[in-house]
């Protein structure tokens, strides 16, 4: 270890130049010394946003920050070239040949990465005195969401990427019944079922293999707003179905909805037995989405039991026997709060 320079100034200038070092030179002052340290983790206070991210799969083994809207890797672990880590440095106690790496990061070599991650997540979350926000994670799946969760309540964001038996899949998301996002990167058996009402909190549902996904089990969800269901294998009726639901009260929040449809896809056998108010394609109007505003003219207006308004929109005008391949449903208020669009004078 080196020693910082300036550990010998009063508390208060101390805390006002620690507070304005970006993250990764904040690591490297914490691991000069035990004084520099414990110095950063009492003096520093991590600016609002800053997020801490967690990712393990395939070869990626690293944790880093989200910091001013920009995404910075602090520590990349990996098992190949040892030769190249000429230098051992203590963190969380742990001594662990060290290098620099690309983009400003520390890549550490560790035959146990699991481990190291741990150690490294530990360090990490003591310094900037935050939790884990986010995890991608595909390999041990079960064991780092574990551990993550006894020193903590709640992962917020959760991607899953690596395939894994039904068992475990349903004891993991179990676990992460606290998570606002989820998104399923993995393909379950087609067996596969869960109640996505356990989520007391779930905001972003997304699924990349979904035949195994059913309608019953998204209306289940009171809190989501955002739904998208890749590779799913829902028909003309299942939309029917969902539309219905969502018409009786079902995903009370929702804001929007895509999920793949199978061929033929019909119009009239979607909007079967559904009163529609209006079909409204008089002028071009939009929707203010997560990231992007959308624009529509010709779509399909519907009403909820509980007054939400929403509509299917379409690239061109409709016909019984025109055909889609993403089903849509946009809800109001939008995300900017933003009512439905009434007629123009």
């Amino acid at each position: 270890m080196v020693a910082f320079p300036f550990m010998g100034l009063p508390k208060p200038a101390l805390g006002v130049l620690i507070n304005q070092y970006k993250p990764q030179e904040l690591v490297k002052v914490a691991l000069c010394s035990k004084e520099a340290e414990t110095d950063v983790k009492s003096l520093y206070r991590s600016q609002p946003g800053t997020r801490i991210i967690l990712k393990f799969y395939r070869k990626t083994a690293s944790i880093g920050v989200l910091f001013e809207r920009k995404e910075i890797c602090l520590f990349f672990v990996t098992d190949k070239n040892r030769g190249q880590f000429s230098r051992e440095m203590e963190i969380g106690g742990v001594e662990f040949p060290i290098k620099r790496g690309k983009f400003r990061r520390m890549d550490v070599y560790s035959m146990d990465k699991l481990g190291t991650l741990k150690t490294l997540s530990l360090f990490v979350t003591s310094i900037f005195e935050i939790p884990i926000h986010e995890l991608i994670v595909g390999n041990h799946s079960l064991d780092l969401v574990t551990w993550i969760l006894e020193r903590q309540e709640k992962i917020e964001d959760v991607n899953i990427l690596q395939n894994m038996s039904n068992s475990d899949l349903e004891i993991v998301l179990d676990k992460l019944r606290l998570s606002n996002t989820l998104d399923l990167g993995l393909r379950p058996k087609n067996d596969f079922r869960y109640d996505f009402g356990k989520f007391p909190n779930l905001l972003k549902l997304t699924s990349h293999h979904s035949n195994w996904v059913t309608i019953p089990c998204l209306c289940d969800m009171k809190s989501v707003i955002r739904i998208e269901i890749k590779r799913s294998s829902f028909n003309n009726q299942e939309a029917n179905e969902y539309l219905k639901s969502w018409i009786a009260g079902a995903n009370p929040k929702l804001k929007e909805i895509h999920f793949d449809m199978e061929p033929p896809q019909n119009m009239d056998l979607i909007m079967e037995g559904i009163d529609v108010p209006r079909d409204r394609n008089a002028y071009l109007f939009f929707y203010y989405g997560a990231s992007k505003r959308c624009s529509f003219k010709t779509h399909v207006f519907l009403k909820s039991v509980n007054d939400r308004e929403a509509a299917i929109p379409f690239s061109r005008p409709m016909s019984p026997r025109w055909r889609i391949k993403e089903f849509a449903l946009y809800v109001w208020p939008d995300y900017l709060d933003y009512p439905f669009p009434r007629d123009r004078d």
